[in-house]
């Protein structure tokens, strides 16, 4: 088979030099029956070919070459632009609002660092922090960057419970729950029916996310509570001193104390007690005071006795004496 390949290429290319066929032929006499019908098809074929065509005639193929591709890649991109026109405007919708954001900037987003929940700038500011966030790709800079939004929401809801202000607010903090009531890093959390909670209990010291609303009287009616990874740092605000309401009972008076003064008379100390009740003292005065009158009476009349006794006798030993003589 390889023969018979080798003397078709040869003899093509003899008869291309200007062989003639029989010529060519007589070299491959085994072959011979086989090469004559494709050697005639080629000889054929060769003076049935066209002419080169005309550079001028080459120009106008050209350009009509590329008339039809410049139409058929029109027909291609049409499907495109009618399925995603409204992304195109939305691309074009929110480079806008960033372009108006960043010129902005400095006035805007400067008056909305110090606003509050409720207030009218408080969604720009917000916003600007989602930004902030969707932007920060390394995890480091992402955490220490939500940690302190975390403490801008809490100092937030501090200010709004201050001036008693009613907004919906959102902070994170630490749970606490004791004798019945609830903080959250010290702010009290008014837990209602309705307050969507974890399915399991909520465990004191937890990080937990707040959602709902100040009230006048410095509490948080919560929405929910959810609970945060362990990872997130959040504040912990002031400690929480709480007092039990079982009632207390009355403590006993402390015993007065006495100290020593002077000494009556008598030689018995006079006792007066540093701190006790009017009655108290009134009531040693008069029994001091009795004791030394009875003493005075008692010596008064043992005096009038001896007086009486004296006279007595006097009188008895003059009538004596009066009578003897």
């Amino acid at each position: 088979m390889n023969n018979i390949f080798d003397a078709l290429e040869i003899c093509l290319q003899e008869l291309e030099n200007g062989a003639d066929l029989e010529a060519v032929l007589v070299r491959y006499p085994d072959l011979a029956d086989e090469l004559r019908p494709i050697l005639k098809t080629s000889i054929a074929a060769r003076k049935a070919a066209v002419p080169e065509p005309s550079p001028e005639t080459l120009r106008r193929g050209r350009a009509r070459v590329l008339q039809n591709a410049a139409e058929m890649r029109e027909a291609v991109a049409q499907p495109t632009k009618r399925i995603y026109p409204i992304f195109r405007r939305l691309a074009l919708s929110l480079s806008l609002v960033l372009l108006l954001l960043f010129i902005s900037s400095n006035g805007l987003l400067n008056a909305s660092a110090s606003s509050l929940p409720g207030e009218r700038l408080y969604p720009v500011k917000r916003g600007w922090e989602n930004v902030r966030l969707l932007f920060m790709l390394d995890p480091a800079s992402r955490s220490a960057l939500e940690t302190q939004f975390y403490n801008e929401r809490f100092a937030e809801v501090t200010s709004l419970l201050t001036k008693g202000q009613v907004a919906p607010v959102e902070f994170a903090g630490v749970y606490l729950e004791v004798f019945g009531q609830v903080y959250v890093s010290g702010i009290q959390v008014i837990v209602l029916d309705t307050t969507t909670l974890p399915s399991d209990p909520i465990k004191n010291g937890a990080a937990v996310l707040v959602m709902g609303n100040t009230s006048s009287v410095g509490t948080v009616q919560a929405n929910s509570i959810q609970l945060l990874t362990t990872a997130s740092t959040v504040p912990t605000g002031s400690p929480i001193i709480v007092l039990p309401s079982a009632t207390q009972h009355p403590q006993p008076s402390p015993t007065p104390e006495a100290t020593l003064e002077n000494e009556n008379t008598n030689g018995s100390p006079i006792i007066t007690p540093t701190s006790s009740s009017n009655s108290n003292s009134n009531s040693n005065t008069n029994t001091n005071t009795n004791v030394n009158s009875n003493d005075d009476n008692t010596n008064n009349d043992d005096n009038i006795n001896d007086d009486n006794s004296n006279g007595d006798s006097s009188s008895d030993d003059d009538d004596n004496d009066n009578g003897d003589d």
